[in-house]
């Protein structure tokens, strides 16, 4: 069982700038001073900086180790800073100077506490404490994770809610006192930093926590990785959510990499990392679901990417979105089509009734050849509703076996590339076209005719010019 003289905070120049302040004051001509020691990283003139809480930007002008002037001074380091943009009176002792970015305030802290065995007191569930980290001292309320209370010489997983935003990191240690005696009960390290506010099972939650406070750094980075499923994420994003270095995520991420517990999905430019066994499961619950939208609606030939966005996407960023259904294509789970999503191992074949109404919609349209039924005559004629024979329209233009040239009116390719040929017949020989003479030639009215013509000309295959058309230049 851990000491509290062990409860050291471990130093390191390869993380950020973190300095809990211990005082904060005004010399005259020189402006605001801070003095603290550096917990982490390395900090020089000119350095922008965070304070927080208070989320104050300001810059280093000076920095002085044993008051001594100095070009950097490391992690481990008592400093003074000189610091441009900030008053005296903004910040306290308690706050934290920061790079900007690095960490946040948060109000819950997930922890393994231990109680000394010299203490008259346990802590249980509800009671008040004074959490001290760093130059910081507050007021928090216990909540335990499994067990009524933590006794003496004893230790448990705690959640703290605080009465004032505390600026930690996972992996920080703390001490708490007695608030109202003062006495030191015990000490713990923090496991998660910003805890989720949702409810989880009671064992779900002392099943995460065991992880996190597992010495297994490989476990810890895989935990935090599932916990952002479906979301792939990058180097930084796991160094932020993990609070470890990250040269050591770089190093785990290509341990797992080699032994095939993680993915890169992104095919082009940055990293971003999923377990495999997280991929197989989404290729599984995507593919299950486009078999069940299918069975569901049988006249749509895949789903909308939007749709399936929403369903298993909408909490990750689009730009991450895309880099998965890349990856899904290139292992041939899903494949598009247009703005559709389909599967290869699905098959997209009508039968029945959907069949009949199929092919007799598909033959309707090549028999009526230049005056084809639009989509409410071939709803009246096969007698289903209009938005089912859309459906079956919509499959045959996908198969494209006809042409959609106006809503509600479909031509079969054939009398449509028939329809093209004799108008740039006429065109060529002519030099010009009217629509009543393309009606003519076609043999059909006015509404067909002028579907088709203004269907040319938004494709660029004609220009208009008063009440007849020409063939666009280098068609």
């Amino acid at each position: 069982m851990e000491k509290l003289s062990l409860l050291k905070f471990k130093r390191d120049i390869n993380l950020p700038i973190r300095l809990p302040i211990d005082r904060a004051f005004t010399l005259s001509g020189i402006g605001t001073v801070i003095t603290g020691t550096l917990w982490s990283g390395t900090i020089k003139p000119d350095d922008e900086v965070e304070i927080l809480p208070q989320e104050i930007r300001c810059r280093i002008r000076n920095v002085q180790v044993f008051n001594n002037d100095v070009e950097k001074a490391f992690a481990g380091q008592r400093v003074a800073l000189n610091l441009i943009g900030v008053k005296k009176d903004q910040i306290s002792r308690g706050d934290i100077i920061l790079e900007p970015g690095y960490l946040s305030p948060t109000f819950l802290i997930d922890t393994k506490i231990e109680i000394l065995s010299n203490q008259k007191y346990s802590l249980k569930s509800g009671k008040k404490i004074k959490l001290h980290h760093g130059t910081r001292e507050i007021i928090g309320r216990a909540s335990l994770f499994g067990l009524k209370e933590v006794k003496q010489g004893e230790d448990g997983f705690a959640r703290f809610k605080l009465d004032y935003p505390l600026i930690i990191k996972n992996y920080d240690r703390f001490i708490i006192r007695n608030p109202s005696s003062l006495r030191t009960m015990g000490g713990g390290l923090i496991l998660r930093s910003r805890p989720p506010r949702k409810r989880l099972k009671r064992e779900e939650t002392i099943n995460q926590l065991n992880i996190l406070n597992s010495s297994d750094k490989k476990e810890i980075i895989s935990f935090w990785i599932r916990e952002s499923y479906p979301e792939p994420l990058t180097i930084e994003e796991i160094f932020k959510k993990a609070e470890i270095s990250k040269e050591e995520v770089k190093n785990i991420i290509e341990n797992l990499l080699n032994s095939s517990k993680v993915i890169n999905i992104s095919m082009s430019g940055e990293p971003e990392y999923l377990l495999i066994s997280d991929f197989q499961r989404l290729k599984q619950e995507i593919v299950s679901y486009l078999k069940k939208y299918y069975l569901e609606n049988r006249l749509k030939i895949g789903i909308d990417i939007e749709i399936l966005r929403r369903k298993f996407f909408l909490s990750i960023p689009k730009s991450k979105f895309e880099k998965l259904i890349e990856k899904l294509q290139k292992d041939e789970i899903i494949y598009k089509k247009g703005s559709k999503i389909l599967s290869p191992v699905i098959s997209y074949e009508l039968s029945g009734r959907y069949r009949e109404n199929y092919l007799l919609a598909k033959n309707s349209i090549i028999d009526g050849k230049f005056s084809p039924p639009d989509v409410k005559q071939l709803a009246k004629n096969l007698s289903i509703s209009v938005e089912e024979i859309s459906q079956l329209l919509s499959i045959l233009e996908d198969k494209k076996e006809i042409v959609k040239v106006k809503e509600g009116i479909f031509f079969d390719v054939k009398s449509f590339e028939e329809a093209k040929i004799k108008l740039m017949q006429t065109i060529n020989k002519e030099g010009k076209i009217t629509l009543a003479k393309f009606r003519d030639i076609l043999r059909t009215s006015r509404k067909y005719s002028e579907a088709l013509l203004n269907f040319f000309d938004k494709e660029g295959l004609t220009v208009r010019i008063e009440d007849y058309r020409i063939l666009k230049k280098g068609k």
